[in-house]
């Protein structure tokens, strides 16, 4: 396997430092040093309001690589040195700012350590070759990896419930017999008795809604299994009506543990109109699909539901994390929201209090040190503009492992990118 060196300057060059494989004119001597395990030496982290509580992690001193190298150009003259020379003062230009240096071990590992390049410090110069000193100082002093991964959610963004305007029927509305509703199961089927659940035009919206009648028995309808994720909050909404008398009922059930959500409730509307009711939940531990249910009166009478929604509320975004210490997160939020706030399992969180207003909008959370800070970029463009930062809000990390983060704003509705490395203790 190669042994390779690039530094990526801050204006995104890559520069090939050494390569083992191919002839170069730069030649890594044998004195690299700063690639190992981090000392124990460190200091506490503050956040960014001095007088709010301090990080419960530590931050480690930057961390300093050094490495020796031989410039050596192929036409071996004076001029040729020279001009390489300059070359490795332009690529290391300070100026430019926050770069990365990346290393290809033999073992076939790419490891980057983001960093700003210190002054080259050349010594030994003769006639056609020189050495360099070169260093480089990463306030993040971890190693990642090259790849990032990225975790997409959205908030206020609707969960589909198949036909759940109750658009699709095989039957005859309001004709006495009990229909198919497409993707719905019901239990009353063609009962004498009068108990039915029919497609019927009396409808909130569209052409037909479900009608649940009791005359015997409690008849009702169930939805197709829905599909969610541990942890995220659902606004489940629909429209019902009774027959000025008596009222429907509803519930949500946990497919995956055997238990109830929601448990079996009144509506709360028996008025002969149609009304909007709403139920917020948070989907439980190892939840991965649900049901929703519909009763009709638990007494002789009519219920009626119609357009059936569901809403993500909060977005939750469970993020796996590798490598040997705990990963910073850059959080790029698009959309419309106001005071928006990132959650993390231990209730550690980062928040703004602006608001954006335009849907292609970006707030970005830059947690990883180095590069810390929340900006605003309005219709996505721009340089950027900082926001505030309240007290009691951090920079917070992602251990290693499983995790989640969790995004809840005042309003809005919006989607996110959760962009993370896995970090390492040394390069190798």
């Amino acid at each position: 396997m190669a042994n390779k060196r690039y530094f990526i300057d801050g204006d995104s060059n890559t520069r090939t430092l050494y390569d083992s494989t191919a002839a170069n004119q730069y030649i890594l001597q044998d004195n690299e040093q700063g690639l190992d395990a981090l000392d124990s030496e460190h200091i506490i982290e503050p956040t960014a309001n001095l007088y709010a509580s301090r990080y419960r992690t530590t931050a480690y001193t930057p961390r300093l690589v050094s490495a020796t190298y031989r410039l050596y150009p192929d036409t071996r003259t004076p001029a040729g040195l020279e001009a390489i020379r300059k070359t490795w003062v332009n690529w290391h230009a300070t100026r430019r700012g926050m770069g990365q240096l990346k290393i290809i071990s033999h073992g076939g590992d790419t490891r980057i350590l983001d960093c700003i390049p210190m002054k080259p410090e050349f010594i030994d110069r003769n006639v056609i070759v020189e050495t360099v000193n070169q260093q480089y100082i990463g306030p993040n002093p971890f190693f990642r990896t090259e790849t990032p991964t990225t975790v997409n959610a959205g908030m206020n963004t609707a969960i589909a419930v198949t036909n759940g305007d109750f658009a699709a029927i095989t039957g005859t509305e309001d004709d006495g017999t009990s229909d198919t509703l497409d993707n719905w199961t019901n239990d009353g089927v063609d009962d004498p008795s009068g108990d039915k659940v029919e497609a019927t035009a009396t409808a909130q919206a569209g052409d037909y809604a479900a009608m649940l009648t009791y005359a015997t028995a409690q008849t009702s309808i169930q939805s197709a299994a829905i599909t969610v994720i541990p942890g995220e909050t659902i606004k489940l909404s629909f429209y019902t009506r009774g027959d000025a008398t008596e009222q429907g009922q509803f519930l949500v059930y946990d497919i995956t543990n055997a238990a109830d959500i929601v448990a079996l409730s009144d509506t709360g509307v028996t008025a002969a109109t149609y009304a909007v009711v709403t139920s917020s939940f948070v989907v439980p531990t190892d939840c991965v699909s649900l049901y929703i249910k519909f009763h009709a009166p638990n007494a002789a009478g009519v219920a009626y539901f119609d357009t059936v929604t569901l809403m993500r509320t909060s977005l939750l975004a469970s993020c796996l994390v590798a490598g040997d210490v705990p990963s910073w997160p850059v959080i790029t939020i698009t959309g419309i929201c106001n005071t928006p706030r990132v959650t993390n399992s231990d209730s550690e969180y980062i928040e703004t209090s602006g608001a954006s207003v335009n849907a292609d909008d970006t707030i970005v959370f830059d947690c990883r040190p180095g590069y810390r800070g929340i900006k605003y970029y309005e219709n996505g463009a721009g340089s950027g503009t900082p926001w505030p930062f309240p007290s009691g809000a951090k920079f917070i990390t992602l251990p290693v492992g499983t995790y989640n983060l969790t995004l809840t704003a005042t309003s809005g509705v919006v989607t996110a990118a959760v962009v993370y490395y896995a970090y390492y203790e040394g390069a190798f």
